[in-house]
Protein backbone atom coordinates (compact mmCIF):
# COMPACT_ATOMS: atom_id res chain seq x y z
CA UNK A 1 0.00 0.00 0.00
CA UNK A 2 2.97 2.35 -0.16
CA UNK A 3 2.54 5.26 -2.59
CA UNK A 4 3.93 4.71 -6.11
CA UNK A 5 7.47 5.98 -6.46
CA UNK A 6 10.03 5.98 -9.25
CA UNK A 7 12.75 5.67 -6.65
CA UNK A 8 11.35 2.49 -5.15
CA UNK A 9 10.69 1.63 -1.52
CA UNK A 10 13.38 3.91 -0.06
CA UNK A 11 11.87 7.03 -1.60
CA UNK A 12 8.38 5.95 -0.58
CA UNK A 13 9.47 5.40 3.02
CA UNK A 14 11.23 8.79 3.04
CA UNK A 15 8.02 10.41 1.81
CA UNK A 16 5.97 8.72 4.54
CA UNK A 17 8.53 9.74 7.15
CA UNK A 18 8.41 13.39 6.06
CA UNK A 19 4.61 13.42 6.18
CA UNK A 20 4.62 11.77 9.61
CA UNK A 21 7.10 14.37 10.88
CA UNK A 22 4.87 17.20 9.66
CA UNK A 23 1.79 15.67 11.25
CA UNK A 24 3.63 15.01 14.52
CA UNK A 25 4.84 18.62 14.70
CA UNK A 26 1.42 20.06 13.90
CA UNK A 27 -0.92 17.45 15.31
CA UNK A 28 -3.06 20.02 17.08
CA UNK A 29 -3.54 21.89 13.82
CA UNK A 30 -4.66 18.87 11.86
CA UNK A 31 -6.74 17.15 14.54
CA UNK A 32 -9.92 19.09 13.82
CA UNK A 33 -9.69 18.60 10.06
CA UNK A 34 -8.76 14.94 10.44
CA UNK A 35 -11.91 14.27 12.48
CA UNK A 36 -14.02 16.04 9.87
CA UNK A 37 -12.39 14.02 7.08
CA UNK A 38 -12.97 10.77 8.97
CA UNK A 39 -16.64 11.60 9.43
CA UNK A 40 -16.95 12.51 5.76
CA UNK A 41 -15.32 9.20 4.75
CA UNK A 42 -17.73 7.25 6.97
CA UNK A 43 -20.70 9.10 5.49
CA UNK A 44 -19.46 8.45 1.95
CA UNK A 45 -19.08 4.74 2.70
CA UNK A 46 -22.63 4.49 4.03
CA UNK A 47 -24.00 6.29 0.98
CA UNK A 48 -21.98 4.00 -1.29
CA UNK A 49 -23.34 0.89 0.44
CA UNK A 50 -26.90 2.07 0.02
CA UNK A 51 -26.69 3.47 -3.50
CA UNK A 52 -24.06 1.33 -5.22
CA UNK A 53 -23.05 -1.80 -3.25
CA UNK A 54 -20.79 -3.02 -6.07
CA UNK A 55 -18.85 0.22 -6.04
CA UNK A 56 -17.75 -0.16 -2.42
CA UNK A 57 -14.62 -2.06 -3.32
CA UNK A 58 -13.48 0.69 -5.67
CA UNK A 59 -14.39 3.39 -3.16
CA UNK A 60 -12.10 1.81 -0.57
CA UNK A 61 -9.15 1.68 -2.99
CA UNK A 62 -8.12 5.23 -2.25
CA UNK A 63 -4.37 5.72 -2.70
CA UNK A 64 -2.74 6.31 0.67
CA UNK A 65 -0.70 9.13 -0.86
CA UNK A 66 -3.87 10.98 -1.81
CA UNK A 67 -5.33 10.50 1.67
CA UNK A 68 -2.18 11.78 3.34
CA UNK A 69 -1.99 14.70 0.91
CA UNK A 70 -5.48 15.79 1.91
CA UNK A 71 -4.54 15.71 5.59
CA UNK A 72 -1.28 17.57 4.98
CA UNK A 73 -3.07 20.20 2.92
CA UNK A 74 -5.56 20.69 5.73
CA UNK A 75 -2.69 20.97 8.18
CA UNK A 76 -0.90 23.58 6.10
CA UNK A 77 -4.11 25.50 5.53
CA UNK A 78 -4.70 25.54 9.28
CA UNK A 79 -1.20 26.92 9.87
CA UNK A 80 -1.38 29.54 7.13
CA UNK A 81 -4.72 30.76 8.38
CA UNK A 82 -3.21 31.37 11.80
CA UNK A 83 -5.38 28.89 13.65
CA UNK A 84 -3.97 26.86 16.49
CA UNK A 85 -0.72 27.33 18.39
CA UNK A 86 2.47 28.66 16.85
CA UNK A 87 5.33 26.70 18.50
CA UNK A 88 7.83 28.85 20.39
CA UNK A 89 11.19 27.67 21.65
CA UNK A 90 14.50 29.00 22.93
CA UNK A 91 17.69 27.67 21.37
CA UNK A 92 21.30 28.25 22.36
CA UNK A 93 23.48 29.83 19.70
CA UNK A 94 27.04 30.00 20.95
CA UNK A 95 27.14 32.41 23.87
CA UNK A 96 23.60 33.65 23.39
CA UNK A 97 20.05 32.36 23.19
CA UNK A 98 17.62 32.79 20.32
CA UNK A 99 13.84 32.90 20.62
CA UNK A 100 12.18 31.01 17.77
CA UNK A 101 8.54 31.37 16.82
CA UNK A 102 7.25 29.03 14.16
CA UNK A 103 10.86 28.01 13.59
CA UNK A 104 11.99 31.56 12.78
CA UNK A 105 13.98 33.99 15.01
CA UNK A 106 11.64 36.34 16.83
CA UNK A 107 13.01 39.50 18.46
CA UNK A 108 10.61 40.97 21.01
CA UNK A 109 9.93 44.67 20.69
CA UNK A 110 7.37 44.91 23.40
CA UNK A 111 5.58 46.74 26.15
CA UNK A 112 3.78 45.91 29.38
CA UNK A 113 0.02 46.31 29.40
CA UNK A 114 -2.54 46.46 26.62
CA UNK A 115 -4.25 49.84 26.87
CA UNK A 116 -2.38 51.50 23.98
CA UNK A 117 -1.81 48.81 21.39
CA UNK A 118 -2.20 51.20 18.48
CA UNK A 119 0.66 53.27 19.88
CA UNK A 120 2.70 50.09 20.35
CA UNK A 121 2.26 49.24 16.67
CA UNK A 122 3.04 52.80 15.56
CA UNK A 123 6.25 52.61 17.60
CA UNK A 124 7.34 49.42 15.83
CA UNK A 125 6.35 47.05 18.62
CA UNK A 126 5.29 43.46 18.05
CA UNK A 127 4.43 42.04 21.47
CA UNK A 128 3.05 42.85 24.91
CA UNK A 129 2.95 41.30 28.35
CA UNK A 130 0.10 41.07 30.86
CA UNK A 131 0.19 40.52 34.62
CA UNK A 132 -2.80 38.22 34.85
CA UNK A 133 -5.30 36.28 32.75
CA UNK A 134 -8.55 37.91 33.85
CA UNK A 135 -9.33 39.21 30.35
CA UNK A 136 -7.04 36.88 28.46
CA UNK A 137 -9.40 35.86 25.67
CA UNK A 138 -10.09 39.43 24.59
CA UNK A 139 -6.41 40.36 24.84
CA UNK A 140 -5.24 37.39 22.80
CA UNK A 141 -7.92 37.86 20.15
CA UNK A 142 -7.08 41.55 19.85
CA UNK A 143 -3.38 40.75 19.56
CA UNK A 144 -4.06 38.21 16.82
CA UNK A 145 -6.15 40.75 14.96
CA UNK A 146 -3.35 43.33 15.14
CA UNK A 147 -0.51 40.92 14.35
CA UNK A 148 0.94 41.05 17.87
CA UNK A 149 2.00 38.34 20.30
CA UNK A 150 1.33 38.06 24.03
CA UNK A 151 3.31 36.93 27.03
CA UNK A 152 0.27 35.93 29.02
CA UNK A 153 0.64 36.57 32.71
CA UNK A 154 -0.64 34.13 35.33
CA UNK A 155 -0.94 35.98 38.62
CA UNK A 156 0.43 34.13 41.64
CA UNK A 157 -0.34 35.01 45.24
CA UNK A 158 1.99 37.31 47.21
CA UNK A 159 2.87 36.71 50.82
CA UNK A 160 2.58 40.43 51.53
CA UNK A 161 -1.00 40.29 50.23
CA UNK A 162 -1.94 37.44 52.54
CA UNK A 163 -1.12 34.38 50.43
CA UNK A 164 0.40 31.60 52.54
CA UNK A 165 2.63 29.18 50.62
CA UNK A 166 2.51 26.79 53.57
CA UNK A 167 -1.30 26.58 53.36
CA UNK A 168 -2.04 23.44 51.33
CA UNK A 169 -5.56 24.56 50.43
CA UNK A 170 -4.43 27.93 49.06
CA UNK A 171 -1.60 26.29 47.15
CA UNK A 172 -3.89 23.64 45.64
CA UNK A 173 -6.48 26.21 44.58
CA UNK A 174 -3.75 28.22 42.90
CA UNK A 175 -2.44 25.15 41.11
CA UNK A 176 -5.89 24.37 39.76
CA UNK A 177 -6.28 27.96 38.58
CA UNK A 178 -2.96 27.83 36.72
CA UNK A 179 -3.91 24.59 34.98
CA UNK A 180 -7.29 26.00 33.93
CA UNK A 181 -5.66 29.06 32.37
CA UNK A 182 -3.04 27.02 30.52
CA UNK A 183 -5.52 24.50 29.16
CA UNK A 184 -7.86 27.24 27.99
CA UNK A 185 -5.34 29.40 26.15
CA UNK A 186 -2.39 27.16 25.22
CA UNK A 187 -3.55 26.77 21.61
CA UNK A 188 -4.17 30.43 20.87
CA UNK A 189 -2.00 31.56 17.91
CA UNK A 190 -1.12 34.91 19.54
CA UNK A 191 0.39 33.29 22.64
CA UNK A 192 4.16 33.79 22.84
CA UNK A 193 4.99 32.50 26.31
CA UNK A 194 3.66 32.26 29.85
CA UNK A 195 4.45 34.89 32.47
CA UNK A 196 4.25 32.81 35.64
CA UNK A 197 4.03 35.17 38.59
CA UNK A 198 5.03 38.80 38.95
CA UNK A 199 7.32 39.92 41.80
CA UNK A 200 6.28 36.98 43.98
CA UNK A 201 9.65 37.13 45.76
CA UNK A 202 9.60 40.89 46.30
CA UNK A 203 9.65 40.33 50.06
CA UNK A 204 10.67 37.34 52.13
CA UNK A 205 13.04 34.50 51.42
CA UNK A 206 12.85 33.55 47.71
CA UNK A 207 13.67 29.95 48.59
CA UNK A 208 10.28 29.85 50.27
CA UNK A 209 8.44 30.57 47.02
CA UNK A 210 10.65 29.21 44.24
CA UNK A 211 9.89 25.49 44.83
CA UNK A 212 6.22 26.17 44.14
CA UNK A 213 7.07 28.25 41.07
CA UNK A 214 9.12 25.30 39.82
CA UNK A 215 6.22 22.92 40.44
CA UNK A 216 3.89 25.16 38.45
CA UNK A 217 6.38 25.77 35.63
CA UNK A 218 6.94 22.04 35.22
CA UNK A 219 3.21 21.41 35.19
CA UNK A 220 2.66 24.11 32.56
CA UNK A 221 5.26 22.49 30.31
CA UNK A 222 3.62 19.09 30.76
CA UNK A 223 0.34 20.55 29.54
CA UNK A 224 1.79 22.89 26.92
CA UNK A 225 5.14 21.92 25.37
CA UNK A 226 4.80 24.64 22.72
CA UNK A 227 5.54 27.75 24.80
CA UNK A 228 8.35 28.80 27.17
CA UNK A 229 7.69 29.81 30.77
CA UNK A 230 8.95 33.07 32.27
CA UNK A 231 8.83 34.35 35.81
CA UNK A 232 9.36 38.00 36.73
CA UNK A 233 11.28 39.43 39.67
CA UNK A 234 11.50 42.98 40.99
CA UNK A 235 15.19 43.73 40.65
CA UNK A 236 17.88 41.09 40.81
CA UNK A 237 20.70 40.12 43.10
CA UNK A 238 23.09 37.23 43.56
CA UNK A 239 20.90 35.57 46.17
CA UNK A 240 17.79 35.57 44.02
CA UNK A 241 19.61 34.46 40.87
CA UNK A 242 21.40 31.63 42.66
CA UNK A 243 18.16 30.45 44.23
CA UNK A 244 16.30 30.61 40.91
CA UNK A 245 18.98 28.65 39.06
CA UNK A 246 19.03 26.02 41.78
CA UNK A 247 15.32 25.66 42.47
CA UNK A 248 13.61 26.53 39.16
CA UNK A 249 15.23 24.55 36.31
CA UNK A 250 11.92 24.55 34.41
CA UNK A 251 11.90 28.35 34.08
CA UNK A 252 13.09 29.33 30.59
CA UNK A 253 13.16 33.12 30.88
CA UNK A 254 13.84 35.51 33.74
CA UNK A 255 12.01 38.81 33.50
CA UNK A 256 13.17 41.75 35.60
CA UNK A 257 11.06 44.74 36.61
CA UNK A 258 13.47 47.62 37.02
CA UNK A 259 12.21 50.90 38.43
CA UNK A 260 14.83 53.44 37.41
CA UNK A 261 18.56 53.01 36.80
CA UNK A 262 17.78 50.44 34.12
CA UNK A 263 21.12 50.94 32.39
CA UNK A 264 22.83 49.14 35.29
CA UNK A 265 20.71 46.02 35.18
Amino acid sequence: NLPPSSGGTTEALAWCESVYGLLEKNYRFVRKYFILLARAACAATVVCLIARPNALKERLKVDIKVAFSIVVAACLSFVVNGQGPVPVSIERDGEQFVLLRGGEPYFIKGAVGYQHLDLLIESGGNSFRTWGADDARAQLDKAQQLGLTVTLGIWLGHERHGFDYTDSEQVQNQREMVERVVREFKDHPALLMWGLGNEVALTGDPRKFFPEIEHLAKRIKDIDPNHPVMTVLAGIGDEKIDALLELCPSIDVLGVNKYGNAENI
